[in-house]
């Protein structure tokens, strides 16, 4: 069992045949206070269970993981543990800001640190212990994932068309970004993905806070 850390590229992996695997998602940002984990150290980087929880408590997790009668009744199990050591998993208000990058990949750095009265660089170090790096490149993940969503959607269209509708200022910028984060040309991208589920793929995934987040704006009304 292991944490993977923000990446800077894409990777894969195979499993063989028959394996099952269950697996949580956080938010942007959210590991860090739950975990109790600086961001940046684990970024493109795969921690062991053990160098998080301690040795004996990630054996216990292991054992009931593995012990869940299908992959719904183990993620609950990741799920529970989660909501019982995240608390208050935003405290300086990094995961909020985030999710507004991650709404609009053109939010940037000047426009949050002039909303929250934040400085530049102080922002800065917020997102790279919180996020894992910059508001700016996590807004590049952003832009590029928005890429894959319109391809799937829009199959009919062209890269220059699929790069304006993804907020790229034009399709050098990005292929940039292709080469950059996934080593490949944006049409080598779209034929790497499961064009057919794609969209709704992306769209219906979410992560262990959106209750707690949910709770939390129900409460407050």
């Amino acid at each position: 069992m292991f944490l993977c850390g923000p990446d800077t590229r894409s990777w894969s992996f195979e499993l063989p045949p028959g394996t099952q695997v269950a697996g949580i998602r956080f938010r942007p940002g959210a590991a860090a206070g739950v975990l109790g984990v600086d961001a940046a150290e684990i970024r493109d980087q795969r921690v062991v269970a053990e160098d998080l929880l301690g040795g004996r408590a990630a054996q216990v997790l292991d054992e009931r993981v593995a012990a869940g009668r299908d992959r719904l009744a183990r993620m609950d199990v990741l799920e529970h543990l989660v909501r019982r050591r995240e608390g208050d998993f935003d405290r300086d208000g990094t995961v909020e800001l985030a999710a507004l990058v991650a709404a609009d990949p053109a939010y940037g750095v000047d426009r949050l640190a002039a909303e929250t009265g934040v400085c530049s660089r102080q922002l800065r170090r917020r997102f790279d212990h919180t996020v894992g790096y910059g508001p700016a490149f996590f807004a590049r993940i952003v832009r590029l994932q928005r890429f894959a969503r319109s391809a799937a959607r829009s199959p009919r269209c062209s890269i220059a068309e699929l790069a304006v509708l993804s907020g790229y200022a034009d399709q050098s910028h990005l292929s940039k970004d292709c080469r950059s984060i996934v080593a490949a040309t944006p049409r080598t991208l779209i034929d790497m993905l499961p064009r057919t589920s794609l969209a709704v793929h992306l769209d219906e995934v979410r992560s262990v806070q959106d209750a707690a987040a949910k709770d939390h704006r129900q409460s407050a009304a």
